[in-house]
């Protein structure tokens, strides 16, 4: 005897139509509502030969429209406008979170409210919950291109506001010494290297032996190690030649005259068992360094704003920082870094450079102080 059930599946909560050889969901979650569609489709069968649809229900679920958008990714991966790497991210955020839960919705019918209500589900940081929306709200902006939606959900949501890291100070110069004298002897040159070239974890975690150039005083980065395999670095502007000051000319000798007869596609950095580096072990033995040092927590990463604070505070050049750490432009370094650069004798060097100008020069000036006659001024 038939059951109730016959021809009927139930996934993540969402009833599917199933008689060989047709498979589709029936875009319900209501049992009753089911079982009342199953036996039209199956009347068609009999009457027609196949299952007819009324035009709403050839709306297409969001799990169908990911695949799609996934495909067309690839296209572009091959033909060079994305990258491998932003794939596999996310892959990541749909399978282990968004797929699970608006995979079998028709687009159609998610709101923003369901948007919000599921970001509030996320057991995340801001920036990771951000990071997992991500691939669901360029799959929305590929549905409207491909006219499946006629307004995007996620236009009425606002981005989380980003939480202030407890301290993310940069090291100052003593510190950064304590830090070298405590990390695992293993690992002094790949962190000494950090720390005075202002490069990125993935890039010298990434750098081959070819591109080592200690003739010249420096590296070329044009690679990245990420999550177990080489790729392009994060930004066109991240490929870049770094100079090479004293303490990372030092750092990277050592390192290479470990294995002088290393090869030019070697990896420069490698774990003791032989393998690249990997974020989340070394930071383990970052995170013991810095405690020992007795000094408070900072991510690894701070290596970097630690290169880039320090550069400025002692004068460098911003362009020179800026071209060091692979921006290309000064706008990070005017926003995010203008507090280092030294203020307190702001205008001073424009000052000696115009008096040694007037000394030399025929142009009548005054030794001592200047008075300078002040004018009341109100605007009315």
């Amino acid at each position: 005897m038939k059951t109730k059930e016959h021809h009927l599946t139930k996934r993540n909560g969402w009833y599917y139509f199933q008689k060989k050889p047709f498979k589709f969901s029936l875009q319900t979650t209501d049992r009753e509502v089911a079982v009342e569609l199953r036996d039209k489709y199956l009347q068609d069968i009999r009457d027609y030969g196949k299952p007819v649809f009324a035009e709403t229900t050839e709306q297409k679920v969001f799990g169908e429209v990911a695949v799609e958008f996934v495909e067309d990714f690839k296209r572009m991966i091959k033909s060079g406008e994305r990258k491998p790497g932003t794939l596999k991210n996310y892959r990541f955020s749909l399978n282990k979170y968004i797929l699970e839960k608006f995979g079998n919705v028709p687009i159609e019918d998610i709101k923003r409210k369901d948007i919000i209500r599921f970001r509030k589900t996320l057991p995340a940081s801001t920036t990771n919950v951000e990071n997992i929306l991500t691939p669901m709200r360029s799959i929305m902006s590929y549905a409207i291109e491909m006219e499946y939606l006629k307004y995007n959900p996620f236009n009425d949501i606002k981005g989380l506001s980003k939480q202030k890291p407890k301290n993310n100070e940069p090291f100052i110069l003593e510190e950064v010494f304590k830090i070298l004298e405590c990390i695992y002897h293993h690992l002094r040159e790949f962190y000494q290297t950090l720390f005075f070239t202002g490069a990125r974890f993935s890039e010298i975690a990434g750098l081959k032996r070819r591109y080592v150039r200690l003739d010249k005083r420096e590296i070329e980065i044009t690679e990245a190690y990420v999550k177990g395999e080489t790729v392009d670095t994060k930004t066109d502007g991240s490929d870049r030649i770094v100079k090479l000051n004293n303490f990372a000319f030092e750092a990277l000798l050592r390192q290479m005259n470990k294995n002088p007869k290393g090869m030019p596609n070697d990896y420069v950095f490698l774990s003791t068992k032989g393998n690249p580096l990997h974020p989340d072990p070394c930071g383990t033995l970052w995170r013991k360094a810095v405690k020992k040092a007795g000094l408070i927590h900072r991510p690894q990463k701070n290596t970097r704003h630690t290169f880039i604070s320090n550069s400025l505070r002692q004068g460098e050049n911003s362009w020179f920082v800026a071209k060091q750490c692979g921006h290309v432009s000064l706008k990070q370094i005017n926003t995010v870094y203008s507090k280092y650069i030294p203020s307190d004798r702001d205008g001073d060097k424009l000052e000696k450079a115009y008096e040694a100008v007037k000394v030399s020069s025929n142009l009548p000036h005054q030794e001592g102080e200047v008075k300078t006659k002040v004018h009341n001024l109100a605007i009315k």
